[in-house]
């Protein structure tokens, strides 16, 4: 790369996170923040490798795991603002928090936004 820019194909090297673009519009979402679709989003995200994965319950959800741990390190955010980022996620109705118990992780299931 020359100069910082890029050149020919290079941008299809990297890795690119979709953004629904009906959380920043929908007035149905105004409600959560910016760290918050991007929170939603990459929780879709995991929804990929969750499937290769075959993380599927018994009624053929696809579920992910991301602790508040994996949030804070990803985000750097303070453990309060993890939780209240997932919290805010899960009231809007954006995914269902199942906890497992034990100090097992809590399974999550991203859901589909409405339009």
């Amino acid at each position: 790369m020359q100069n910082g820019y890029f050149y020919s194909r290079e941008s299809e090297t990297f890795t690119f996170l979709r953004v629904p673009k009906a959380l920043l519009t929908s007035e149905r979402y105004k409600g959560l923040s910016g760290d918050g679709v991007l929170l939603y989003s990459l929780m879709v995200d995991r929804v990929n490798l969750s499937r290769q994965n075959n993380w599927v319950d018994e009624q053929g959800r696809i579920y992910i795991y991301f602790t508040i741990d994996e949030i804070m390190a990803t985000f750097g955010f303070a453990k309060a603002k993890a939780c209240s980022l997932l919290a805010k996620i899960c009231d809007m109705e954006l995914a269902e928090k199942k906890p497992q118990g034990q100090g097992k992780p809590n399974i999550l299931y991203p859901k589909k936004f409405e339009c």
